[in-house]
């Protein structure tokens, strides 16, 4: 959900999975919350504009707060999600170190092997074992984060 600043005043709008917010330009958006799930926002969106439109000398962000806690609806900025992220990439990073310094990488090694010999077969280069091992942790990231959305 975000908060839209453009030539026809301020808005509160859903933003869909594509993410359009109607036909403002990026630069129009002033803030942005997410919640886990799309029918939450639209009720937001709709209790926040209500307050927005019913008391004049509220800001956007605000009537967005009050709108979310008398829904009971949690929202997160984008500092929120991405001081998340950089948490589940840290917890990767030290699991993985561990593991190595234990010597239990031997399935993840296994699995770098096979795909070396898979493209050897169909005659491509492999990629170099750093930049593979880099895309096996973005993949567990993007596991994780799909994971801890649903839960």
């Amino acid at each position: 959900m975000t908060v839209v600043r453009d030539a026809a005043g301020v808005r509160i709008a859903t933003v869909e999975p594509c993410g359009d917010v109607g036909h403002s330009r990026a630069s129009d958006i002033a803030e942005t919350w997410w919640c886990r799930r799309g029918a939450d926002a639209q009720r937001l969106a709709v209790a926040a504009t209500t307050r927005l439109r019913r008391c004049e000398s509220c800001d956007a962000a605000a009537a967005v707060e009050h709108a979310a806690k008398r829904l009971a609806v949690a929202v997160f900025s984008d500092q929120d999600i991405a001081r998340a992220a950089e948490a589940v990439i840290a917890r990767v990073e030290d699991e993985i170190e561990t593991l190595r310094q234990a010597g239990e990488l031997k399935t993840v090694n296994r699995a770098y092997r096979r795909y070396r010999i898979e493209a050897a077969a169909c005659g491509d280069a492999a990629l170099p074992y750093a930049r593979w091992f880099d895309k096996y942790k973005q993949n567990l990231v993007r596991q994780l984060a799909a994971a801890l959305r649903y839960a």
